[in-house]
């Protein structure tokens, strides 16, 4: 366990903020707090013991997670592709009816597994990471309905 001990000025409240930071960046396990009188009031010594948290590397793995995003053109074929693109707008489809948000229905990465499938069944839809029961119950006859829609469509504008 490691130690920090911080001396909060009584008459500024303001005071606290660098320990509040430090609180939040690291692990508390014990806090001990003394009120030291002064001459102008006095201060309080805060003496903290913590571990090291995984919020620092928790941040800048998320900050690494969002500035390299897939892209879903140069991982899956061609045909898989345009299937991807098809199914994001089934999804954006089903999110605006429902009011939920289209991650909520499926995230890309099970999109993108989705569209390497030959065939958009609830058992093979149970098989992809992420994806359980009550998610392809739910779905697979509506995103089936749908993209057929949308490829005849497609053939009659052809």
């Amino acid at each position: 366990m490691l130690y920090k001990v911080f001396q909060i000025d009584a008459s500024n409240p303001n005071s606290t903020d660098e320990m509040n930071k430090f609180i939040k960046m690291h692990r508390v396990l014990e806090v001990e707090k003394h009120f030291v009188p002064g001459s102008f009031g006095g201060h309080w010594s805060f003496c903290i013991g913590y571990i090291e948290s995984d919020t620092q590397s928790t941040a800048s793995s998320l900050q690494d997670k969002k500035s390299s995003k897939v892209d879903y053109k140069e991982i899956l074929d061609e045909q898989s592709f345009v299937r991807f693109a098809r199914l994001r707008e089934i999804r954006r489809q089903i999110a605006l009816e429902d009011s939920i948000p289209p991650y909520a229905i499926f995230t890309n990465e099970e999109l993108a597994e989705i569209s390497k499938l030959e065939e958009l069944s609830k058992s093979a839809l149970t098989k992809i990471r992420g994806i359980g029961e009550k998610k392809a119950e739910k779905y697979t006859e509506r995103f089936s309905l749908m993209y057929a829609q949308m490829l005849n469509n497609e053939q009659q504008q052809q």
